[in-house]
C-alpha cells in the first residue's frame, strides 16, 4: 500500500509562484491544493485540514496575517503549521507574523530545496505548537 502524500495548501496571488510551488512540491512527494484568493484558500484549509499551509502575506482580499489568525482560531485547523511567504521581512513584519500564529516566516524569493526541508521538518514534528520557531532576539 502506498504511503499517503503530505497535503500542502498554497495561497498566493502570483500565478507563476503558485504553479512553480505546486509542480515542485508534487515532484518532491507532496500533494498540493492551490488558491489565488485568501477566502478560497482558507476554505481549502478548513475543508481539507492539510499537513501544512504556505501563505503569501500580501493578498488582494485578506492579508496572510488574517488568514493565519483564522486558521489558529478554528479548532479543527489550530494545529496546522503555517509557513508565511513574503518579501516583507522587517523585524515588525516578522514579529507580526509570529504573533498571528505563523509557524515559520520565509523570505521570497524562496530556496525551494530549503522549503522542502522545512516542510519535512514541521510535518515530522506533528503540528504548529511543536514546530513553532520564535523570531530571533
Amino acid at each position: 500500500m502506498a504511503e499517503e502524500k503530505p497535503l500542502i495548501v498554497i495561497i498566493d496571488d502570483e500565478t507563476a509562484t503558485v504553479r512553480l510551488l505546486e509542480k515542485y512540491l508534487e515532484m518532491k512527494g507532496f500533494k498540493a491544493l492551490v488558491a489565488s484568493q485568501a477566502k478560497i484558500g482558507l476554505e481549502l484549509i478548513i475543508t481539507h485540514v492539510p499537513d501544512a499551509a504556505l501563505i503569501d502575506l500580501m493578498l488582494p482580499d485578506m492579508s496572510g496575517f488574517e488568514i493565519c489568525e483564522h486558521v489558529r482560531a478554528t479548532p479543527e485547523t489550530a494545529d496546522v503549521p503555517v509557513l508565511m511567504l513574503t518579501a516583507r521581512t522587517t523585524a515588525s513584519d516578522v514579529a507580526r507574523g509570529y504573533a498571528a500564529g505563523a509557524t515559520r516566516y520565509l523570505k521570497k524569493p524562496l530556496n525551494l530545496s530549503a522549503l522542502v526541508d522545512e516542510l519535512h521538518e514541521i510535518i515530522a514534528l506533528g503540528g504548529h505548537a511543536s514546530a513553532v520557531s520564535e523570531p530571533p532576539g
